[in-house]
């Protein structure tokens, strides 16, 4: 009998449309349910199976390698092995050492591989959503070249890559901080974390390990070192509890030259396999040497050391590291001290500056409560504070807020003998330095000096002085890591007029040991640019 109505035979036909796809579902996953390769508990033994399938890929057109075999190196073996093993892990490597093929291969035999499950979800999340699509795409040509049995939507944007068969999907997520919280998912890939930015990306991270909850999935970090709280936060937790996360870092040592090809393998195992090109760094070591600007960048992209990259530093590490002395030469002719006041949470700096000599000296001051252990963690700079102290450049004076008075009486009993010119600090904290000056009877020539960016600035003035004197080698300071760290957090901003001011490149980052430093050899500059007034003359 015919059914009657045109809105009730489409209702009939579409019940009748659906049931038949619930019922080809059913069948396909029956079909498949012994399909499903037996994925062993062991991850080394995953690992083999991941390497072996890798084998049988090829690179796709359009890279250096296209059309050899898409082998996984030893270092990304060993790297898996430890990352399938807990909840969270962290692969911290300079660029183009295969990061994001690795992951992608991961994904992939998740998917479609030796490591294939049922309905497996994976989610890959970066600096942006393009940031993201890159992993996803490099995934889509792998597809394509080797001709896997998996369907790739473009449209909506991103796209996403499907298994029919098991229902299995890849998809990427915006760095928006209610991204992790839609979904669940096995495993999710994070692509440069060390670039994120920890206040607004903090609760995106959270968001996935909730994501990660219902499946009991991973976290995987894949990064370049950068200057993120929340790499070193990650850090930190691999080290405390090594059963629920693990990090592998390649990075170069702190103080090694650009030109210093160990460091360029330790923090490039990609060299080895034939990945990143030896030719590529030994070029680029040349470029960087007569461009001292794109030093930063270089440091950070191709050695993974801990810098920030597009912020622009006081000083590279080269210049500074031309600057450094074993022995520093004497006190000689008049010297200029600058102060940078501390409190609870900031540290008590005074630096002193002998022009005749270059002679640079610098000490600081913490209360004790916290310990300088605790105190590491919380501004994120691990053991620094514990290093300096073991320099002999920190000292701790007070309970919960420094002792200034103490610390300068210290200080300038240590100047006795000499030339003590002039005496230069933050105007905004005069009225508390008057008082210290007061408490311990010390009556120096105080030259109160602004921070700020302008023209007619004390700031942009010390600044500019700080740079010239860096430039010409007119300062000797010694290898202590009081300089190196506050170094690593000063930067350099500009006002609309490109006069420069020090700045911090984050609100735990501690620059006083630079900012008495920065005053102190502006006060020696100004004094040398000083002329003597000459009168008018007046005929009687």
């Amino acid at each position: 009998m015919p059914i009657k109505g045109k809105k009730t035979r489409q209702a009939y036909y579409r019940d009748r449309h659906r049931r038949l796809r619930e019922s080809e579902r059913r069948e396909r996953e029956s079909e498949s349910s012994e399909s499903y390769p037996r994925v062993p508990d062991d991850p080394v033994q995953q690992v083999k199976l991941l390497r072996a399938w890798s084998m049988q890929l090829r690179t796709p057109p359009g890279h250096p390698r296209a059309g050899k075999p898409l082998t996984l190196p030893d270092y990304a073996c060993e790297f898996l092995e430890r990352a399938l093993s807990v909840p969270e892990s962290g692969l911290i490597i300079a660029r183009k050492n295969a990061k994001s093929s690795i992951l992608a291969l991961l994904c992939l035999a998740c998917l479609d591989g030796p490591l294939k499950a049922p309905s497996w979800r994976g989610a890959i999340v970066s600096l942006s959503l393009p940031k993201a699509r890159e992993l996803l795409t490099l995934a889509s040509q792998i597809v394509r070249a080797n001709e896997l049995d998996l369907r790739i939507k473009k449209t909506p944007y991103p796209g996403v890559i499907l298994n029919d068969r098991t229902g299995g999907a890849l998809e990427c997520l915006s760095a928006d901080k209610h991204s992790g919280h839609a979904g669940g998912y096995d495993l999710v890939c994070c692509d440069e974390t060390g670039l994120m930015d920890a206040v607004r990306h903090r609760e995106l991270l959270a968001g996935l390990h909730s994501s990660l909850s219902a499946r009991n999935g991973r976290l995987v970090h894949i990064t370049i070192r950068g200057d993120c709280e929340l790499v070193e936060e990650l850090i930190e937790r691999s080290e405390r509890t090594p059963e629920t996360t693990y990090v592998r870092v390649y990075e170069a040592p702190t103080d090694c030259s650009i030109s210093d090809r160990a460091a360029w393998h330790a923090a490039n195992p990609g060299l080895k396999a034939g990945i990143k090109s030896l030719q590529y760094m030994q070029d680029r070591a040349v470029q960087v040497a007569n461009s001292p600007d794109d030093e930063l960048h270089y440091r950070a992209h191709d050695l993974n050391q801990k810098q920030a990259p597009g912020r622009q530093m006081l000083c590279s590490v080269s210049e500074w590291q031309r600057v450094e002395r074993d022995e520093l030469p004497a006190r000689s002719g008049p010297c200029f001290a600058g102060v940078d006041l501390g409190g609870s949470r900031s540290m008590c700096c005074v630096s002193v500056y002998w022009p005749e000599t270059g002679r640079l000296e610098v000490q600081g001051a913490y209360p004790y409560s916290p310990g300088l252990k605790e105190r590491g963690a919380m501004d994120g700079c691990g053991r620094a504070y514990l290093a300096m102290q073991d320099e002999g450049s920190l000292y701790l004076m007070g309970e919960r807020v420094t002792d200034a008075a103490a610390f300068l009486r210290t200080c300038f009993e240590d100047l006795a003998g000499c030339n003590l010119v002039a005496l230069g600090a933050d105007r905004y904290r005069r009225s508390e330095l008057e008082s210290v000056l007061e408490e311990i009877q010390y009556y120096p020539n105080v030259i109160w000096r602004g921070t700020g960016a302008g023209r007619v600035a004390d700031g942009s003035a010390d600044v500019r002085a700080f740079r010239r004197a860096i430039m010409s080698e007119r300062i000797r300071v010694l290898p202590l890591t009081i300089w190196r760290s506050a170094l690593r957090y000063g930067e350099v901003r500009h006002d609309a007029a490109g006069n420069p001011a020090l700045n911090k490149t984050k609100y735990r980052g501690r620059i006083d040991a630079l900012q008495a430093s920065v005053i102190a050899i502006g006060l020696s500059a100004l004094a040398g640019a000083q002329k003597p007034r000459r009168f008018p003359r007046f005929a009687v």
